[in-house]
């Protein structure tokens, strides 16, 4: 497939979170109202499709963008929905939008005048290239009434980049919301490349919830200070000659650990005994207080 979906929650909330169901292109889970505070429950779906032109996109032979329609359809009417995905679509900056689509209600995050009320969106991939999965993936925002984060959202709104192939940059991953939604996001942010991980930025957004969260902090131990060291005259080159001694070098050379964490133990072993035989340890004084008697 060339990718997948994963979830990842943190222990300190995962008692508000149900995991409802997972996909070949969808997990599906439920932000519990009562726990986050919230007015209605929300559903968060993380969505992956491969790219047309890949060898599974081009085996499949159900238009994936319907069945991730229909996982979402039985949750628009229980709650807010969220879509965060990597649709491999290229929309540019073809309209969501439909008139008289009832979305007065939202509140506009940038000045563009638009026919619903609801600021247009921008984006950084005007290439004007489009093929079937824009298509696909606009007529879903319809049909679903999603609106498109990106390019719209406070922190956002210059619709960047989300993928750097060698090539080309591009748009390809989303935050779909339904207008109720959208309007309480606090910012989406596109977070900058790491190459060395991955082509694709990654997208985050914020929203506001009222929980509380027990985080176990554990007590610092109290060390008793141990004092300085202070080396001999010509400890460095000691240092050295303690090292190559047969001894150590025999050391090295019977050593059979094949885990790295082990080895770097050992080693740091060798090295500080050899240091040891060169410094000595220097106490700190003791600081007294002296009585001092007043004499009448």
């Amino acid at each position: 497939m060339g990718g997948g979906v994963a979830l990842i929650v943190k222990d300190q909330i995962c008692q508000g979170i149900k995991f409802i169901r997972g996909g070949t292109n969808v997990i599906c889970t439920r932000l519990k109202k009562e726990y986050f505070n919230i007015e209605q429950d929300i559903y968060l779906g993380v969505v992956y499709i491969s790219p047309i032109n890949s060898s599974y996109g081009q085996r499949i032979e159900y238009n994936p963008f319907e069945v991730v329609c229909q996982d979402i359809s039985n949750f628009m009417d229980k709650g807010r929905v969220i879509l965060m995905a990597d649709f491999n679509a290229r929309t540019g900056n073809m309209s969501d939008l439909v008139a008289s689509d009832g979305c007065e209600r939202v509140t506009l995050l940038i000045d563009i005048p638009s026919d619903d009320g609801i600021s247009s969106r921008r984006s950084q991939d005007d290439s004007g290239r489009v093929c079937e999965y824009e298509k696909r993936l606009v007529d879903m925002c319809i049909s679903s009434r999603l609106k498109i984060a990106n390019g719209r959202v406070i922190g956002g709104t210059s619709g960047r980049y989300t993928c750097h192939k060698y090539n080309r940059s591009s748009l390809v991953d989303y935050v779909l919301a339904n207008d109720a939604m959208i309007s309480q996001m606090r910012y989406l942010h596109v977070n900058d490349l790491h190459k060395h991980l991955t082509d694709h930025c990654m997208v985050s957004f914020g929203i506001i919830v009222k929980v509380s969260i027990q985080i176990n902090i554990p007590k610092a131990n109290k060390t008793k200070m141990q004092g300085r060291f202070k080396w001999y005259e010509g400890a460095d080159q000691l240092t050295l000659d303690n090292l190559t001694q047969d001894k150590t070098t025999q050391t090295l050379l019977n050593s059979k650990i094949s885990n790295i964490d082990d080895s770097v133990t050992e080693l740091t072993n060798i090295i500080s005994t050899a240091a040891s035989k060169c410094r000595t340890r220097v106490k700190y004084a003791k600081h007294c207080t002296k009585k001092v008697k007043h004499k009448k």
